[in-house]
């Protein structure tokens, strides 16, 4: 049985997980305008380039890549995404 103390501590520690998430940060950060991608305080206007690409390293850089191609979508032209840690093949 849960109780409320436990039900509070839950919606805590999930409001702790969703405040430090990658993915949402990228979200908030990155905003999308006709052509206009504003990126905190700088502006592109996306027609003025050729090609646009994700690029992307670390542990996070997965769930920020999908925040950044839900953003963009068919404007990405090419990507790469290495997630840290990187495991040797065998």
């Amino acid at each position: 049985m849960r109780t409320e103390s436990f039900e509070k501590a839950v919606s805590i520690f999930q409001a702790g997980v969703e405040a430090v998430s990658p993915y949402r940060a990228v979200k908030k950060a990155l905003q999308l305008t006709g052509d206009t991608l504003r990126a905190g305080e700088h502006e592109y206007l996306l027609e003025r380039y050729d090609r646009v690409c994700v690029l992307g390293a670390g542990k996070c850089a997965g769930e920020m890549a999908r925040a950044v191609e839900e953003i963009l979508g068919e404007r990405i032209s090419a990507g790469v995404i290495i997630p840290f840690p990187v495991r040797p093949l065998h």
